[in-house]
């Protein structure tokens, strides 16, 4: 933009003194030397402009990063509505917006942010990717979700969390062994990261490849040992009847997420299943009072009671959880059996 002022600039004044020359005698060559002296003085002014410019972009990027890093979402996007007069087409500044927004949960305003920055700057993989993301998790369209996303990966091939998301929107379309290979090929040449790690875990076990499953899970949790991933880890050793393992893997999840009623529903089932029935109850019991309506728990404490021959809070539990849902009727009738 700067150049093209600049020689429209000149070209006004090559003009203005050509016209000049012709009256006053003067050469062409004093008026070239003058016109470009005017010229190098315009670039001289336009580049310090520019540098002041960014200066002072720098300053607001600053503080704008500094409210989003903070998690002050509101003050970010009070202070991004208010830069918008002077720099609208900043594709930074709109991606900062359609972020806050996003964090915000006002979806609508996040995917026009997000829009504008990539038509102000298509190389902007990461709003590519939200955009990909609020398509398939909030609009439910993974055919649209995975224009976007691939268009962040064209843009930033090492994007992990792209390819992670990707396969993820391939597995909900059913193509669980595409998503895979996406994903593994990703790892494979950008390198692991814990999202991913867990996302291959859990195809490999959708795939009932369980070996490789295992593998993923513990890998992801050298990583980052989260709750989730013991989680996923113990479902697994159920899936595969260890549940001395598997008793193990949701105990750690409990430990790094105690207030999570579904852990300690997996884990008092778990208990259940490994014959620790006085320890079952108490981590079932844990569930209840965490979700007074948790019906499935209601359901695997009574068969706790029965198994303790505790009659009467076995019929408690049982009529308890039919009430809150009748089709676990039929599964309470199959364990009777």
């Amino acid at each position: 933009m700067a150049d093209v002022s600049s020689a429209g600039i000149f070209g006004f004044f090559w003009c203005f003194f050509y016209a000049l020359m012709l009256k006053s005698g003067m050469t062409i060559l004093d008026y070239l030397l003058i016109a470009l002296f005017l010229l190098s003085a315009i670039q001289v002014y336009i580049f310090f402009r520019n540098i002041k410019a960014l200066s002072i972009k720098k300053s607001w990027q600053a503080e704008l990063n500094g409210l989003i890093d903070g998690g002050k979402f509101i003050e970010a996007e009070h202070l991004g509505i208010s830069l918008l007069k002077n720099n609208a087409k900043d594709p930074d500044l709109q991606y900062a917006l359609g972020y806050s927004a996003y964090k915000l949960n006002r979806m609508e305003e996040a995917l026009t942010y997000f829009n504008k920055a990539v038509s102000l700057n298509k190389y902007l993989a990461t709003a590519w990717h939200f955009l990909g993301y609020i398509w398939f998790y909030d609009k439910k369209d993974p055919a649209k979700a995975i224009i976007f996303l691939k268009k962040a990966v064209k843009y930033a091939p090492s994007l992990s969390r792209t390819y992670n998301t990707l396969a993820i929107v391939f597995d909900s379309l059913g193509e669980t062994k595409k998503a895979f290979s996406i994903l593994k090929k990703s790892v494979k040449k950008h390198g692991e990261d814990a999202n991913s790690l867990n996302t291959l875990g859990l195809l490999a076990f959708k795939q009932k490849d369980f070996l490789l499953a295992e593998e993923y899970f513990k890998r992801k949790i050298e990583l980052d040992p989260s709750f989730d991933t013991f989680s996923n880890l113990g479902n697994l050793y159920s899936m595969q009847l260890e549940y001395s393992a598997a008793v193990s893997a949701f105990r750690k999840a409990e430990e790094l997420e105690g207030t999570d009623k579904q852990i300690k529903y997996w884990l008092g089932s778990a208990l259940y299943l490994n014959q620790e029935l006085k320890e079952a109850g108490v981590k079932l019991t844990e569930a209840i009072a965490l979700d007074q309506n948790f019906a499935k728990a209601y359901m695997q404490r009574a068969f706790v009671n029965k198994k303790l021959k505790n009659d009467e809070a076995f019929i408690s539990d049982y009529n308890k959880a039919i009430s809150l849902d009748p089709s676990l009727k039929e599964k309470g009738d199959d364990k009777n059996e």
